[in-house]
């Protein structure tokens, strides 16, 4: 049988990865006959791989020898070769185990966002809007009404009325993360109310707006499409 360039199964430059491994073995011999070339070990009980430099997997002399815990250090080092897509994010990533170019954290908030339609696609960058970005020095009140909570962030939001606020904002509610036009304390006019107010509905577990949770989010979901003007619009409630 024809090795080498004999042979008719012969691929040259366009060789595999594994193929040049098989390559540089003929040529070279075992990588345990020459011992690690970056630590110096050169134990025969100890396993050594040949190592390529540069990704030409066709030149034999493109590889050296490596102990498997220099091979793997090299690999590793080789293929954080990237840095993170998102804005502003300079952390490495590897490449080939991330399609997206993502660091995990960066990855793990497009991938959410994208699944609550936040964004359209992985490469929308919907930043959170910071009207104020240097933190207070001194712990104050949070400025969301009726919140008694401490804050020493630069928009005076507790953690809570902050990521309620950022999502109005992004869901076209709100202005602004100081707007507060849409908050229950607009709804203390039903705070008397027993039933809830969607047609039909007898449940009596409500919440500050009148109606049920499960009313609530219809109402809040079809005033977000423009569908009605406020949750308490019912002309486009079908009567069963």
């Amino acid at each position: 049988m024809h090795k080498g360039e004999d042979n008719h199964a012969w691929l040259g430059d366009d060789v595999s990865y594994w193929g040049g491994h098989s390559r540089v073995r003929r040529a070279r011999g075992a990588a345990k006959t020459h011992g690690c070339s970056v630590c110096g070990e050169k134990s025969m009980d100890k396993t050594y791989h040949w190592a390529n430099l540069t990704g030409n997997y066709a030149d034999v002399n493109d590889y050296v020898p490596m102990c498997v815990l220099c091979h793997n250090r090299h690999d590793w080092k080789n293929k954080m070769t990237g840095i993170c897509a998102y804005p502003n994010c300079t952390i490495p990533i590897a490449q080939s185990c991330n399609k997206h170019g993502f660091c995990a954290f960066h990855l793990a908030r497009q991938t959410s966002r994208l699944k609550h339609g936040i964004i359209s696609n992985m490469y929308e960058y919907a930043d959170e809007p910071k009207e104020v970005v240097k933190p207070l020095k001194q712990p104050v009140r949070c400025v969301y009404p009726n919140c008694n909570k401490m804050t020493i962030k630069g928009n005076m939001l507790c953690t809570k009325h902050y990521k309620k606020q950022w999502s109005r904002v992004k869901s076209g509610l709100s202005e602004s993360l100081h707007d507060f036009s849409i908050t229950m304390t607009d709804y203390e006019e039903y705070k008397d109310v027993k039933i809830c107010m969607y047609p039909n509905c007898n449940e009596t577990n409500l919440g500050k707006s009148g109606m049920c949770q499960k009313h609530y989010k219809a109402q809040w979901f079809q005033k977000k499409k423009g569908n009605i003007d406020s949750i308490h619009d019912f002309s486009k409630v079908v009567s069963g």
